[in-house]
């Protein structure tokens, strides 16, 4: 499955996919690559997009009570992609796959139509299994969000909801937070967040820098007429008082890492690159973010 191309006021994202896993105390293990088969769901209609359910075929029925299985829900990504990182890493949560034809107010559309929306996401697997619409949400022993590129549109969406909010335990954004800008502008030409945009991510950010949840953001330094990913990590990171680390460049990575910061399980992780393929490379290493936040679950950044 080929995604059409999305953007985020213009931003091109090409092929896109990703996921990530809830590890031991709050995260699904990512292991060694798991034997047997992994089943996808036929595609079902959500706003204007499609959701598809990714499991293991040897995986428990998700309606079972005794199952307790991981959730992972994705948006903005090729289901092929998806597929194969989770047979890359062993990824065992079942997976939702949402896409949108659009940009991330495509993403956010749906959810303010229909405040039931998260819900039903938590439901779709049981529905795909064949229990029918109504059937409840499992008993998901954790919840991931992850996000590429528009797809944060979706996730901003969810923190909106209070509720919502406290059932998801970690974020995944893989160059994908962006947000508007103060207007008019400051005298001092400097550009400026818009914090309205940036609330929930705000409050997410502070439970995971707090132990509480765990939040990793990874982003390139391409630059953007609206808030960009390096300026929306900056925000989040200013307002937690957590100063950057830099890092020195790696020969070897065509696109390396430039900077590290962080406080507690919540992790900010920045890369050179200003191009298209600068972008898509936090997708097609998104196998390395799900290992990351594994390791930050168990071994959370000490306090500074």
């Amino acid at each position: 499955m080929t995604v059409p191309a999305m953007t985020h006021h213009g931003h091109t994202s090409m092929r896109l996919a990703g996921a990530f896993a809830l590890a031991t105390g709050m995260f699904v293990g990512v292991h060694a690559p798991a034997a047997g088969p992994i089943d996808v769901s036929p595609p079902r209609p959500v706003g204007k997009g499609t959701a598809v359910v990714l499991r293991r075929a040897a995986a428990a029925d998700p309606a079972e009570p005794a199952s307790h299985g991981d959730l992972l829900i994705h948006f903005h990504g090729a289901v092929d992609t998806i597929r194969g990182a989770m047979a890359k890493t062993g990824l065992e949560a079942t997976v939702v796959v949402v896409n949108q034809p659009g940009l991330s107010a495509a993403y956010a559309a749906p959810f303010r139509a229909d405040p039931d929306l998260f819900r039903k996401l938590l439901a779709e697997p049981a529905r795909a299994a064949g229990h029918g619409d109504d059937a409840p949400p499992p008993r998901w022993r954790r919840v991931t969000l992850s996000c590429f590129s528009a797809g944060y549109g979706a996730v901003r969406e969810v923190l909106r909801d209070e509720a919502a909010a406290a059932r998801v335990d970690a974020i995944v954004a893989a160059d994908s937070i962006y947000a508007g800008l103060d207007e008019p502008g400051p005298a001092d030409g400097l550009r400026r967040v818009d914090a309205r945009d940036m609330r929930g991510f705000l409050a997410f950010a502070r439970a995971a820098a707090a132990g509480e949840k765990v939040f990793l953001i990874t982003h390139s330094s391409q630059p953007t007429p609206y808030a960009s990913t390096t300026e929306t990590a900056d925000f989040l990171l200013t307002s937690l008082g957590i100063d950057r680390e830099p890092i020195a460049a790696d020969a070897e990575g065509e696109y390396p890492q430039t900077s590290r910061a962080g406080r507690g399980r919540f992790d900010v992780r920045g890369f050179a690159g200003a191009s298209g393929p600068a972008h898509l490379f936090h997708l097609r290493a998104i196998d390395r973010w799900w290992t990351a936040a594994e390791q930050l679950a168990g071994e959370p950044h000490a306090e500074r």
